[in-house]
Formats: structure tokens, sequence, C-alpha cells
């Protein structure tokens, strides 16, 4: 595991290294933008292709993974791009991804949008390849080796990450940033059993965290209503009760992703199963909320308010 983590690791600071030789712009030279390794996050594999000109990814250690140019359109907004490798770019199929010559049409090109649902790591951007003939699909890295051209959503399938230098060269139009969300910390665990609320950072009211953060969902499945174990203490009348659930937390998300209380239910629905859901203020009566579990010390995590505009989609 260790080797795999130092290649990975190798493998993004020559990309760095080689995106920061390349010429900056003057008057007595064309400028080329830096090239960019793309990389899965869902199945951390790089983007190349196979012999019948299918894009797929493949191991990001093989010695002769491709360089890929994020070419500007001429004449068109500077989010969209030609993905390029030599003089053959990314094409946009029916519900797959091709490799073809490069000619310039409207199938071969992809704006490009920042988007991580997952953080990629330091020195890192994800991004979404979203198709201009098709502007309801996006490069979607389903299964290990896997591209189609899918539903855009957002499932880190469609996250493609390329090294900050080259990300540095993208240019996008600012996205408004969302409401701050309202955010609870551990409070508490015992042996089979967690305590999380809120504390004295948290603001059920207004919000207390920018939503340009990454910090995981606090997740709850109330479907079981086990009767509390005698380990936990019993709440007061104004809340810090037990749920009759369970929680987890998904991967730190920015609070950007979540527009809508649907979309943040989907993400622990995605990592934990249909039951799931975002955790609100009252599933525990109010303020905190015992349940099955353990959750890290330290870590704040986004959790939701029915009756406030205290979300990241007010």
């Amino acid at each position: 595991m260790r080797s795999r983590i130092n290649r990975r690791a190798a493998l993004w600071a020559a990309a760095v290294l080689l995106a920061m030789t390349v010429p900056a712009p003057a008057e007595a030279q064309i400028w080329q933008p830096p090239f960019a390794i793309i990389y899965g996050e869902f199945h951390r594999g790089c983007l190349t292709n196979d012999s019948l000109e299918h894009v797929q990814t493949f191991n990001c250690g093989f010695a002769g993974i491709w360089e890929w140019m994020l070419d500007p359109v001429p004449g068109e907004t500077a989010d969209r791009k030609f993905i390029r490798h030599g003089d053959a770019c990314v094409e946009a199929g029916e519900t797959s991804v091709l490799l073809r010559k490069c000619n310039g049409s409207a199938w071969q090109q992809w704006i490009v949008q920042p988007n991580e649902p997952r953080y990629p790591g330091v020195g890192v951007k994800g991004v979404r390849f979203r198709s201009v003939r098709n502007q309801t699909a996006c490069i979607d890295n389903y299964k290990s080796g896997k591209v189609r051209l899918w539903q855009c959503g957002n499932s880190y399938q469609q996250q493609w990450n390329i090294s900050s230098a080259a990300f540095a060269h993208l240019v996008f139009p600012a996205p408004p940033e969302l409401h701050m969300g309202m955010t609870w910390r551990t409070l508490r665990n015992l042996d089979s059993t967690v305590h999380v609320g809120m504390d004295t950072g948290t603001n059920q009211f207004q919000g207390d965290t920018r939503a340009r953060e990454y910090h995981p969902i606090l997740c709850i499945n109330r479907g079981f209503q086990h009767p509390a174990p005698p380990e936990v203490p019993p709440g007061t009348p104004d809340g810090h009760g037990w749920s009759g659930g369970y929680v987890n937390i998904t991967l730190p998300i920015r609070g950007n992703e979540l527009k809508s209380r649907a979309i943040a239910d989907s993400f622990c629905s995605s990592a934990f199963g249909a039951a799931w859901r975002m955790a609100e203020w009252r599933d525990g009566g109010a303020y905190s909320l015992w349940a099955y579990g353990t959750l890290p010390e330290g870590e704040r995590f986004w959790v939701a308010i029915n009756d406030q505009p205290a979300n990241p989609w007010n």
C-alpha cells in the first residue's frame, strides 16, 4: 500500500513540475496551456484509451500514461475546452466516450467545471467534463477501467482530478457561494454509542460555516427505532435525546455542493444505503442527539435544520 501511495504522489509531483516548466505567456511566443494527467476520483485510474478508440482509465503507475491538453475553443466561453492528446480529441458518443481525430465539432467540446464531491488532496483539484453537444451528460467513471457518457450528477464518479498547476490555467465563471451552513461536532463517544450536537461554534439561526469549506455530512438511519441502551443518559425537556438509530459521516464535502436538502440526503443514501439521510436538528429532540455509532472527535459535520435559514441551500 505504501509503495502505491508513493507512486501516486510521485506521479502528481511530476505533473506539477512539468506543468510549471511550460513557458509563461510572452509576445514573442505562442502560449500553450500545461498538460494535465486526468485522474478519476472514483476508481483512481488515469484517463487513457484502448485500441478501439474508446476512452478508458488505467493504473496511474503505468509508464505510458497519457498527458492531455485542455485547449480553449476559439470564440467560445473560457470554460469550453477540447481534451486533446496529439492530434486526437475526446469525443462524445451517444453513451460512449471516444477518441477521434480532432475536427473542432461540438461533439469534441467539453464544459470544464470545478467539481469536488470528495476532497482530492493537496496539490490536486477536481473538475467535471460536461458535453457541449449534450449538456445534461458528463464523463462518468462508472466501473474500474470503464468510462461512459452519463447524466450529470453529484457522484464522484464524475470527479476528475488534475494538478493544481494545470487547474490554475483554466478560467471559470466565479460561482456564487451558497449560504452558510450549520455544523455540529462529536461531544462524547461511548462503547457503542455517540453523542453529537451543537457547541459554542454552532449557529442554528444563520449557519456558522462558510459553504466553501469541506466537512463531512452527518448521516442518520432511524428506520430501526431501537430503545436507548442503559449507557445513554435520558434527554431533557429541551432535547439532547436518543434518536433510536445509527449515525455515520460521509467523506468531506464542500458546502457549495449541498444545493438542496434532497442533494444532501443523496450523499448519505449513496454512501450508506437508501434508509440513510442527512441528520437534522430535531433527530434527538433538539440541540444534540445520541445514536449508535462512533464518530471522530475534533471534526465538524454538516447538519440540517428544517425551520431556520441555516443551511447551505437557503
